[in-house]
């Protein structure tokens, strides 16, 4: 009887200070698992849609190159001014037409205030004396580079070059190679011209 009576005052008393402690020790550590977890997944869908952002804006700067580009016209086309394709590793500039009529496209990378970075320059200048317009395509780039395929003499088969400066023909195709800060290069963009040597094949 004795001991039943003691059995039943310490289940009265409730918990000691201990068990208070290592049952709140324990909640503490279950709690910072779930936290945990929590953090990790916001930082995964954080990442997942910072990845789609980049992919949507090198989809976009893709549309945006290859409709300039592939419209470019070798300089005697038309009767126009004579306006050759002039590329450049970090520059190209070629003649078009559009609603406004002919139009000196110029693509450029142009350091960034900081000094840090640069960005992709599109700048349309009509012949007719109108005001040019300027777009900036891509922000935060650390380098830029064009190359350009074709035949770059008529005794040379076509091949890839940093440069071109053929006053008669634009070149059959033209790859953009981007690199962003901080990321690495991305695949190239690659255009293909409609006006370009039907005898110089695309490789």
């Amino acid at each position: 009887m004795t001991g039943t009576r003691r059995r039943c005052r310490a289940v009265a008393r409730g918990f000691t200070l201990v068990e208070l402690l290592v049952a709140m020790a324990l909640a503490g550590l279950v709690l910072l698992a779930l936290f945990g977890g929590m953090a990790i997944a916001v930082r995964g869908v954080a990442q997942l849609a910072s990845g789609s952002e980049r992919v949507d804006e090198r989809r976009q700067l893709a549309l945006w190159l290859r409709r300039e580009i592939e419209v470019a016209l070798p300089p005697d086309r038309g009767g126009l001014a004579r306006l050759p394709f002039v590329g450049e590793a970090a520059a190209l500039r070629f003649l078009t037409i559009d609603a406004a009529g002919a139009t000196e496209v110029s693509l450029a990378l142009e350091a960034a205030l900081d000094g840090t970075s640069g960005r992709l320059v599109l700048v349309r200048r009509p012949l007719d004396g109108g005001l040019p317009a300027r777009v900036v395509l891509a922000r935060d780039l650390a380098s830029l580079r064009f190359s350009y395929w074709g035949r770059h003499a008529e005794a040379e088969g076509a091949r890839w070059a940093d440069s071109w400066s053929d006053p008669r023909e634009v070149p059959v195709l033209v790859r953009v190679a981007i690199t962003r800060s901080g990321a690495e290069e991305a695949l190239p963009i690659v255009v293909r011209l409609r006006a370009a040597d039907s005898r110089a094949s695309a490789p």
